[in-house]
């Protein structure tokens, strides 16, 4: 008996890619609403957000959406679109930022969210943000705008971020308990946009500029004394230690307190353990590490006799006694220190290299191949020494390289192709071109703007760990963590930068327990950002206090692998 042949079985045919879409409303007569084409200054409006393929009448995203990212699914995705006004009301108060559940089904227009609005009476000022996000993750961010026009502009939906990570079938990355937006208006001051527990609020914290500029300050003169000392302060119970710890403690309870205020921040501030936070502009930045979950302490605080077992067991910190106590400073109450934070630079120019998890690409091999460099301000018994970084990171099984200059370092990750980026640079304005940053090694000042994918990856399948530990990073108008951004930028996969001052010698020790840390991690596929704080935890309860000054940009799903 012959079997039949089958019939040919023709391709699944690509699906049309569907845009983030905006359809706009004004009040007509008898309080219905009528479409129109433009916002009216001034005027009450209706605005329907969905999902869809482009059509007649309505405001399209200029790119469509990375469905790719979302996880199989033949029902299609609950999505939540967050529409957050960027004005002011006629009595100088925030406007309430809006959040509704929309499905995405595997075919056509998704449901729509509803948002109103009553425009500002000069459209110049109409700026309004639009986050799509899926768990708690934030998706990509668009800014709506009014055109030109002073009584009536049409609507421009502009591209700000886009921050899919994969969520693959191969992809382990978890939800977040909740997500913070930070951006810079064009005032320079900060606003927030917190989303969780099915709500969304926006707010501008007062004096966030000079609070982290005294947390920067506070860690500089611990991290790095007088030139002429050879100290390096270490250990809980040294009284210098206590004193930074109480600064940073009463800074992190007014963070704290601004967070307080935010009603849907309320289960990530009893008990969530995972945070998105997203700099939506360049610059912008909340240091919500320092969020301290313990009671301001009195002048007269000591240090809880639990903090070290805390800092070590989420669970002691939870249960301890003296958590809201004002007599007691526990260095495991710091969010940087208690939960997994994973931090998101600008990513909305177009022309830039991202990598982050994909589906049957989401591990980091971070110990194969290292490449090294230093400033000439760093010692050489901190580099080439017995004890220094290059033998701890053979030591960790690593093939090393040393780079003289950015020349040597380019050449370098061209043909070694290095997946761990070692850096202890010096931070300092170019020579060349007055207010630009540039980088120093051996010498040689690279300036931020030249920092391409051609310093950091060869190619997209081997984007590198960055460790990017400078040795000065107090430039007095531009911050440090701009290079973070442009080693993201480049492609490497996760970044840790410092926030104050160091000096090269405090950088072993560091390198020495995350390297370990990540090798006990690939024996069972550990994420990155469990790795890092978990050495950030071991440090400080250790007495190192350097761990303070951490902290990391990358996507939380990426695991480690030798």
């Amino acid at each position: 008996m012959t079997a039949r042949a089958r019939p040919p079985q023709s391709a699944p045919q690509p699906r049309a890619p569907r845009f983030v879409l905006l359809e706009l409303y004004r009040q007509a007569q008898g309080a219905r609403w009528e479409r129109s084409p433009v916002i009216a200054a001034g005027a009450p409006h209706a605005m329907d957000i969905f999902i869809g393929i482009p059509r007649a009448g309505a405001v399209a995203a200029p790119r469509p959406v990375d469905e790719t990212v979302l996880p199989p699914s033949a029902s299609g995705h609950q999505l939540r679109v967050v529409f957050t006004p960027l004005w002011r009301d006629a009595q100088n108060a925030l406007l309430p930022a809006q959040t509704k559940e929309i499905h995405l089904p595997a075919t056509g227009d998704s449901q729509r969210a509803r948002f109103y609005f009553t425009a500002p009476p000069l459209l110049a000022n109409l700026r309004a943000r639009v986050i799509v996000l899926h768990q708690n993750r934030v998706l990509e961010t668009w800014l709506l705008r009014a055109g030109n026009g002073v009584a009536e502009a049409e609507p421009v939906l502009g591209i700000e971020n886009v921050v899919s990570q994969d969520f693959g079938a191969d992809t382990v990355a978890p939800a977040f308990d909740a997500a913070l937006l930070v951006n810079d208006n064009p005032q320079g001051v900060t606003g927030i946009t917190a989303i969780a527990d099915g709500g969304a609020t926006f707010f501008e914290p007062e004096g966030i500029k000079i609070l982290i500029k005294d947390i920067r300050n506070d860690l500089s003169a611990l991290n790095a004394p007088e030139e002429e000392t050879e100290e390096v302060i270490k250990g809980l119970d040294d009284e210098r230690v206590h004193k930074l710890l109480y600064a940073l403690a009463m800074r992190g309870a007014g963070l704290a307190k601004a967070l307080k205020a935010v009603p849907q921040l309320a289960p990530l501030m009893a008990s969530g353990n995972r945070l998105q936070v997203v700099d939506a502009v360049s610059g912008a930045y909340f240091p919500v590490e320092f969020v301290y979950d313990g009671k301001a302490p009195a002048p007269t605080a000591q240090r809880c006799a639990n903090a070290v077992a805390a800092l070590t067991n989420p669970d002691v910190h939870r249960t301890c006694p003296n958590r809201k106590d004002e007599n007691y400073i526990c260095p495991a109450a710091f969010w940087g220190f208690s939960r997994c934070i994973e931090r998101q630079p600008p990513r909305g120019q177009p022309g830039y290299v991202f990598s982050q998890p994909k589906a049957g690409a989401t591990t980091l091999r971070p110990l194969r191949q290292a490449l090294l460099a230093a400033s000439k301000k760093v010692r050489a018994q901190d580099l080439g020494s017995p004890g220094g970084v290059e033998a701890v990171l053979a030591q960790a099984g690593a093939v090393v390289a040393r780079a003289g200059k950015w020349a040597d370092w380019k050449t370098r990750v061209g043909s070694d192709k290095p997946s761990l980026l070692v850096l202890l640079p010096h931070s300092l304005v170019s020579l060349n071109v007055a207010h630009m940053p540039a980088l120093e090694i051996g010498g040689d000042a690279l300036e931020s703007v030249r920092l391409d994918e051609d310093y950091v990856r060869p190619s997209p399948e081997s984007p590198p760990v960055v460790l990017l530990l400078g040795c000065s990073t107090t430039l007095p108008d531009i911050p440090f963590l701009s290079f973070v951004q442009e080693f993201k930028l480049a492609g490497a996969a996760v970044i840790v930068g410092t926030l104050a001052t160091i000096r090269g010698r405090q950088t072993v020790d560091f390198v020495r327990e995350l390297l370990a840390g990540l090798k006990a991690a690939a024996d069972t596929g550990g994420t990155f950002d469990e790795v890092f704080l978990k050495t950030k935890q071991r440090m400080l309860a250790a007495g190192d206090p350097f761990v303070l000054s951490l902290v990391a940009y990358g996507d939380t799903g990426w695991r480690v692998k030798i």
